[in-house]
């Protein structure tokens, strides 16, 4: 099975989404950047006597506001790192059997097991291939002619991953009438 496509930021986007969303804790240093602040303000008020209410509701809008600029300030830093990653040059030749999976870029080739594979995830208008908890591989789902295809590809790839892992055949799906679907053009 051969697919070729470009994946487009939305789609780049939307695999930073998806390992986004699985690291949901709060690292120690953006809990101690976003309290150190008003813990210091807080302090300086009690130190010098003024706690009236009004006072107590300034500090209380500080805080606020200073861990929205902290937070905001974090996820800025997140999408220039998504946008020094992302390359939108890269053109992608995949090929699927039953023993592996051969992405073709235009500078190298990667060969991945079908053992080595650690999920693969249906999402929105992706696939990942994921390897490990931070890697995986895109295929967009608009590189298909329809979603037959897309589930057709879908069912296909889990065939050959179950059977790697439990050392038996793969179950593939029923054969379309069209395969491999005809490639369509990126879109950025």
């Amino acid at each position: 099975m051969e697919i070729c496509y470009q994946v487009n930021r939305a789609e780049f986007l939307e695999w930073v989404d998806i390992l986004v969303r699985e690291k949901r804790t709060i690292p120690w240093s953006l809990i101690i950047r976003c309290a150190i602040v008003p813990l210091l303000v807080v302090f300086l008020f009690v130190t010098t006597g003024l706690t009236t209410p009004l006072e107590l509701v300034c500090v209380g809008l500080f805080s606020a506001l200073w861990t929205a600029f902290i937070i905001w300030q974090k996820s800025l830093a997140t999408r220039r790192v998504v946008d020094a990653a992302f390359d939108p040059s890269d053109k992608v030749k995949m090929l699927i059997d039953r023993s592996r999976l051969l992405f073709e870029y235009d500078s190298s080739d990667v060969l991945i097991k079908w053992s080595n594979v650690r999920d693969i995830v249906d999402s929105g208008n992706i696939f990942v291939i994921r390897l490990d908890k931070d890697a995986g591989y895109i295929v967009p789902k608009r590189a298909f002619s329809g979603q037959d295809h897309a589930k057709h590809f879908i069912e296909t790839a889990r065939a050959y991953w179950n059977a790697a892992r439990d050392g038996t055949e793969p179950v593939l799906p029923e054969p379309l009438a069209m395969w491999p679907p005809p490639p369509q053009s990126s879109s950025t």
